[in-house]
């Protein structure tokens, strides 16, 4: 019996989780104390059991939401241990209650707790068995509506009595993770989405039972049979001298048929009393165009059930004949991925993170692995990149995937010619000189006015040492240039003997920055020392 004050405490128990401001949004009304789901879950299981395709499509969608695998961020060992203790396996419960979602729109897993009321492990709990109060604070279960235990929400503060589903004191009740999927039919439970497709089920079950009552009668078609000429019949009387509707002739073929049914490839023989000129005549009904039209009706079905379902054909085994235009099943892959996968996805990791962050870690986090789906020409444009040398293939994983590794070596393009590589080293000796010529030509000026000023001897070396020290850091940074100009020449070397990869950037460059630093200071140095002379001599 509705105990109005003990759902009111109840209510207020987890009111004061969700915070001090309530929604005013009417909710279902009803007069169980737990709701019942708009469509039973006996219905749905049946059409479940009827129809191949709608099975697949439940499975196939389960299968889908757990194949991309899942990681706990942020765990300090406290939520792998309870997956661990999970028996058989915390996948293979997961994998239960995620077809429960598929088939029913909600699934339920239970929270096995201590005698601290501490969660231990997970297990699997039929989602067609429980029901929800009213409240959400608590779940009923049940199999055969005698034998009930009752159980409350993880997010419950209160403890449940197993056996009565009353408020107790101490550690009571196992908890719930309930989860379902939004649907503005029903707020507790919602519908599955598939349901607009029950129609096309049941036709499939009447064409299928159509189909096994002709093959149950060893494919003897319809006949219509025609009895004409003298012959004498009268009305079959019943055990009680009734008639029974049916002439004496007509209850003899009727027989036949029957016998024939059971005693497959016996003649039929019919003794009919009257004259010469009986005639009987079998003439079969046309069945072809009938089986033609239900074959066209299935197809049409089959694809109404996948539509429902929003998952490609093709995954449940319906082969649709005809052309396919450009990356179709690619786009459809991703839709279905986009449309439902990941969507489910995302409510199953809010709702166990929920679990996971209020019972054990605050700061872990349930999430599932995204799925990288790429399309042909959008892989086939990176992998262009690769062959011409524009992208290595380690910059094309981490781009794609995010991961390091490969060869981080540029592919040569066999169709560079070699005009390139003369050009480039016919020019080079000649740039490199120049550049020196220009670096020093800067400073020439500033040397000179040092040389002519009428400043002492030492004021003059020490202008004359601050000048070459910006010089000699120009001309370093130029001649790392003319390094990496010398590198590109290698590779250019290179590729003239026929080297088909090449790394991104020269080796070995560090020795000859080395060498190059050395160069610049004895060049420095030699400056200096014929700048010293010089006005040295204008000193004298």
């Amino acid at each position: 019996m509705f105990n109005y004050h003990l759902s009111i405490k109840s209510l207020e128990k987890y009111r004061a989780i969700k915070g001090d401001t309530d929604s005013q949004a009417l909710k279902e009304d009803g007069f169980e104390e737990y709701v019942e789901p708009k469509v039973h879950p006996l219905v749905l299981l049946s059409l479940l059991q009827v129809n191949p395709y709608h099975a697949s499509a439940c499975s196939v969608k389960a299968n889908d939401i757990l194949r991309t695998g899942y990681l706990i961020d942020g765990d300090d060992g406290g939520v792998e241990e309870l997956l661990r203790a999970c028996r058989p396996s915390f996948e293979f419960i997961l994998l239960q209650a995620l077809e429960d979602l598929q088939v029913f729109n909600y699934c339920t897993l239970e929270v096995v707790r201590d005698d601290q009321g501490e969660p231990v492990r997970l297990d699997y709990i039929p989602a067609h068995t429980v029901r929800v109060h009213r409240d959400g604070s608590r779940y009923m279960q049940t199999w055969d509506g005698i034998h009930v235990t009752y159980f409350k929400d993880y997010r419950y503060e209160g403890e449940v009595n197993p056996d009565n589903g009353e408020d107790q004191d101490g550690v009571g009740a196992n908890e719930i993770i309930f989860i379902h999927l939004p649907s503005p039919i029903c707020s507790y439970y919602g519908v599955p989405r598939y349901l607009s497709a029950a129609p096309s089920i049941l036709a499939m079950q009447k064409i299928d039972e159509y189909n096994y009552a002709f093959f149950d009668n060893y494919t003897i078609p319809s006949y219509v049979i025609t009895v004409t000429g003298e012959f004498e019949d009268e009305m079959e009387l019943g055990s009680d001298g009734e008639p029974t509707g049916r002439t004496v002739l007509q209850g003899l073929i009727e027989d036949n048929f029957k016998y024939l049914k059971e005693a497959p490839h016996t003649p039929l023989v019919f003794s009919i009393p009257g004259g010469d000129t009986v005639e009987v005549t079998f003439t079969p009904l046309n069945t072809s165009q009938k089986e033609l039209s239900f074959r066209e009706y299935a197809a049409e079905k089959k694809q109404d059930i996948a539509a429902a379902h929003m998952i490609d054909p093709y995954r449940l085994g319906i082969i649709d004949v005809g052309p396919l235009g450009g990356n179709f099943a690619e786009v459809s892959r991703r839709t279905y991925y986009e449309s439902v996968v990941r969507p489910q996805q995302e409510i199953v990791s809010s709702v166990l993170t929920d679990f996971i962050q209020l019972k054990l870690d605050p700061g872990a986090r349930f999430v599932f692995n995204e799925e990288i789906l790429m399309e042909s020409e959008f892989v086939h444009n990176y992998a262009l990149l690769v062959q011409c040398g524009v992208l290595t293939p380690s910059e094309v994983r981490e781009k794609l995937f995010g991961l390091d590794g490969g060869p981080d070596m540029f592919m040569v393009p066999s169709s560079i010619g070699k005009s390139a590589m003369k050009r480039q080293k016919r020019n080079y000796e000649k740039n490199q000189i120049n550049e020196i010529k220009r670096t020093y030509a800067k400073y020439k000026p500033r040397i000179q006015e040092i040389i002519s000023s009428e400043s002492p001897l030492e004021d003059k070396k020490k202008k004359i040492d601050e000048v070459l020290s910006d010089f000699r850091a120009e001309a370093y940074e130029n001649g790392k240039k003319m390094l990496s100009i010398a590198g590109d020449m290698g590779t250019m070397s290179a590729i003239n003997r026929g080297v088909s990869m090449i790394p991104p950037k020269p080796s070995n460059l560090e020795a000859y920055e080395d060498l190059l630093a050395a160069s610049v200071d004895d060049i420095v140095e030699r400056i200096r020392h014929y700048l010293y002379k010089v006005i040295g001599w204008r000193e004298l």
